[in-house]
């Protein structure tokens, strides 16, 4: 199309008789030019309307039927435009019907596409979220409830049975029973007590305190620690138990419980690394002849340690049982010089070192 000055130029052709006179064309030419700016005007309103419409639309298929409807009511719209141009410069405009038929194009066009008539846009359809089913609450089963009746049920007969059992076992004399087990106990316990009585008696036992300055695993090493004490002037004595694999070096002996009150002291006031040790001498397999020397022996032991006046003495028959073996000949020997020489407590201490080998002996 050619425009000059927003205005078309047409054609007329020249006819003598519907010649108009120039005012009458100039307004004619002028209601084309108007009719003509409205009919362009309604077309590019209506179709910036659709393509809005086409524009909101999500989904593919729908956009694509839009734009082909678009695509082909343009190239409509476009052909229309240029038939309408096309016959204008050819033709004499007849204001009047070109208007009429302006009308109608116009009309016809807004009833086929349609703002009302056209496909509608679908909503945006929101997500479904599947939550998880509520779960029902706990029921206790029928078979629970059976259940815990039977056992309800089975506690209740039981009960109705056995209290009547057990006051029948109740009302009998239990005291009967228990005096009855108590007399046969203590005649089945009788004969051993008055066994075990026999044999506390015969038994000897003789409990004293030593005081200890060391033990050694080998008697060399005992003798080299003896040696050396006895040249600083502490007399000094060595034990070599049957029950123990060591050798232990005493320095004083005192009856039971006074070591430390009559010892200590001293020994720690010169600096020797001392302590109280209780020392225990039984016989446990001794006849009679050596369970009675061995009680003379241990009683005049304890009157040494506890006073200074001995009035125990020995009999012939016990000395020559004493006498018989090589340990009681070394205790029957050692206890000899301690009775001469009562003040040497290294006499009484080796006297207690022998009566515990002669004890072991038996």
């Amino acid at each position: 199309m050619e425009r000059e000055n927003n205005r078309m130029t047409f054609k007329f052709p020249q006819n003598n008789d519907d010649q108009r006179t120039s005012k009458e064309q100039e307004h004619s030419q002028e209601e084309t030019n108007e009719v003509e700016k409205e009919q362009q005007k309604d077309v590019q309103e209506h179709q910036d309307g659709y393509e809005e419409a086409t524009e909101t639309n999500n989904e593919v298929t729908l956009e694509t039927d839009s734009k082909e409807v678009n695509k082909t009511d343009g190239q409509n719209k476009e052909e229309d435009v240029v038939e309408n141009q096309s016959a204008l410069h050819n033709e004499t405009i007849n204001v009047q019907e070109k208007r009429r038929e302006w009308e109608q194009l116009e009309g016809n066009h807004y009833d086929t596409v349609s703002m009302k008539k056209a496909p509608g846009l679908p909503f945006h359809k929101k997500r479904k979220f599947n939550f998880p089913k509520k779960r029902n609450k706990m029921t206790i089963p029928f078979q629970h409830i059976k259940m815990t009746g039977l056992i309800v049920l089975a506690l209740a007969i039981g009960s109705l049975f056995g209290l009547p059992l057990l006051q029948v076992v109740t009302t009998s004399s239990p005291t009967d029973s228990a005096e009855q087990w108590m007399l046969s106990n203590e005649e089945e316990s009788a004969p051993v007590q008055a066994t075990e009585q026999s044999v506390s008696d015969q038994d000897v036992q003789l409990s004293i305190d030593v005081v200890q300055a060391g033990a050694f695993s080998t008697a060399e090493a005992g003798q080299s620690s003896q040696q050396q004490l006895e040249s600083e002037g502490y007399s000094s004595v060595l034990h070599a138990p049957a029950s123990s694999e060591h050798v232990f070096l005493y320095v004083a002996v005192a009856a039971s419980g006074q070591a430390a009150e009559e010892y200590l002291p001293a020994f720690e006031a010169d600096g020797l690394d001392v302590f109280v040790k209780s020392l225990d001498l039984q016989s446990t397999n001794a006849e009679e002849e050596q369970q009675q020397a061995a009680e003379e022996v241990k009683q005049i032991i304890e009157q040494a340690l506890t006073s200074s006046e001995i009035n125990s003495s020995m009999t012939e028959q016990s000395q020559s049982v004493l006498q018989s073996s090589e340990e009681g000949t070394a205790l029957y020997e050692s206890l000899s010089g301690a009775l001469e020489n009562a003040e040497q407590e290294d006499a009484w201490m080796q006297t207690v070192v022998n009566f515990d080998g002669w004890l072991s002996s038996l």
